[in-house]
């Protein structure tokens, strides 16, 4: 057997047997449900992009206009949630619109060299 076929082997068994074995990450165990958050725009469900905890303890968690389905129409959303899973605020962006893709946006320019 030459190099390369002892490595490729190599490689292959290396390959079947991490695929081979149950992704841990992915077993949640038992969870429950913090809160479920208000609708942004009416009839749409809200999804958030990521949390974060603030020096007051209160979970910030923000909505861009994505939801499982795709772009969502109305503004962003600014979510506060108390440890307790109670809504303390929504905060709705006005000078948020639409999502948009990365090409419609207008780029700022930036400064030239000299």
């Amino acid at each position: 057997m030459t190099r390369c076929g002892i490595v490729t082997a190599a490689i292959g068994v290396a390959f079947g047997l991490l695929m081979g074995a149950p992704a841990g990450a992915w077993d949640r165990g038992d969870v429950d449900v913090l809160a479920v958050l208000p609708e942004v725009t009416p009839g749409q469900p809200s999804s958030v992009e990521g949390v974060t905890v603030g020096p007051d303890g209160n979970i910030y968690a923000p909505s861009f206009g994505f939801n499982t389905t795709g772009a969502l129409s109305g503004n962003a959303a600014l979510f506060v949630i108390r440890p307790d899973g109670a809504l303390v605020r929504k905060v709705t962006s006005l000078t948020s619109g639409p999502a948009r893709s990365s090409t419609s946006i207008r780029q700022p320019a930036l400064p030239q060299c000299s």
